[in-house]
């Protein structure tokens, strides 16, 4: 990885870490239902409000139209809900004289069956603000500037960097960042 000044973490935590990806197979039927829950329920509301704000009566319009498109809607809704699953993914945290890498081996995603890994890196002095949350586990690091690498392709993006520990609730992520970073962690209920 470049930036690095060595190849060996100053520590390192392993960890799992929930992922909402598609089912396997179910990528271009998730797609679809996505698009067609688009098509029919943007005007959908867009005719709700036209119709609260003009003072127009929808049940004026014939019933079975609107049936049609609430059950066009409902079995869209059915069918993402189906074709979308948690799965627990493996993540490493490495801890590095001036950097913090995010590692996962595979990362899966919503939008293809593909699951590349994926790497994340970011300078300690690029860091604004670093955020652990014990309601929800999660901590949340805003950033400068961060490398992402997937498939072998670096890119650098600015904003918010997150990851849930969830899968380790026993690790205090918190005290293990202001330990080995010179971050100072907000903690928030």
């Amino acid at each position: 990885m470049r930036g690095r000044t060595s190849k060996i973490p100053d520590y390192s935590v392993s960890f799992t870490e929930p992922v909402i990806c598609a089912k396997p197979g179910r990528t271009v039927l998730l797609k679809l239902c996505i698009a067609v829950l688009a098509v029919v329920g943007v005007p959908a509301v867009g005719v709700m409000i036209w119709a609260e704000v003009t003072g127009f009566n929808l049940n004026h319009l014939p019933v079975l139209p609107r049936l049609g498109l609430a059950a066009v809607a409902v079995a869209c809704a059915f069918g993402i809900y189906s074709c979308v699953q948690e799965r627990q993914v493996q993540a490493k945290l490495l801890f590095f004289r001036e950097a913090l890498v995010l590692s996962y081996a595979s990362y899966p995603s919503l939008w293809s069956d593909a699951a590349p890994g994926r790497e994340i890196q970011v300078q300690y002095r690029d860091v604004k603000q670093c955020i652990y949350s014990l309601r929800r586990m999660k901590v949340t690091l805003d950033a400068r500037r961060y490398s992402l690498t997937q498939d072998g392709a670096a890119v650098q993006k600015t904003g918010v960097i997150s990851f849930s520990t969830l899968g380790a609730s026993e690790t205090d992520f918190a005290r293990l960042t202001e330990k080995h970073t010179p971050l100072k962690v907000l903690t928030k209920n």
